[in-house]
């Protein structure tokens, strides 16, 4: 019986880690038309260094470029130079770190209820949980090269283990890219 707190703390951790899904949503300007673009090319670096996955992370920033240009290319794009493409990628990535916390078992009044003890039973309320958590968010800029004016934008955000692996961040690089651009191009209304 003592081991009951403990097994409820792991079940709310597995049910908080196993509920994160993935956010994605996409807007795009109504006027514009998708169906010209067959080719693409990476936005040039803005003159002042990003902050984020780019800076921090090198390694993410080529398997983002990588799981991309992958997408695209299944998806029928070929990537071209700055001056013959059709519309260039921008992007930005950022984590947040955050904090959750469940209070369980703490509303009815009787023995047993509140973290006192009761002869027959552990204690079965009053537990805290706090889970630390970091918010990952994708945002993905299609601008039409002619114009530069932003066609496209696609986001994803998910929630994330405190300190993800670097196997566990591309693999939600990955299921982003896949997500957003599954987007793309809108279908007309």
């Amino acid at each position: 019986m003592k081991s009951l707190p403990l097994i409820s703390s792991l079940l709310l951790l597995a049910v908080v880690c196993g509920c994160t899904r993935m956010k994605i949503s996409t807007v795009y300007d109504p006027k514009a038309t998708f169906t010209p673009w067959k080719s693409y090319a990476w936005m040039p670096e803005p003159a002042k260094e990003p902050e984020g996955i780019r800076s921090e992370n090198p390694i993410l920033d080529e398997y983002f470029r990588e799981t991309m240009e992958q997408q695209l290319a299944a998806q029928g794009y070929l990537k071209k130079t700055v001056d013959m493409a059709d519309f260039l990628i921008g992007y930005h990535a950022s984590l947040t770190k955050g904090m959750s916390v469940q209070i369980m078992n703490s509303y009815y009044d009787y023995p047993g209820s509140q973290n006192r003890d009761y002869p027959r039973f552990a204690p079965t309320s009053g537990d805290t949980q706090v889970y630390e958590y970091s918010t990952g968010s994708l945002i993905i800029d299609l601008v039409d090269a002619k114009t530069r004016e932003l066609e496209w934008r696609g986001s994803a955000d998910a929630r994330l283990d405190l300190r993800p692996s670097l196997k566990e961040k591309k693999a939600k690089i990955k299921e982003a890219v896949h997500k957003i651009l599954g987007e793309f191009p809108p279908m007309p209304k």
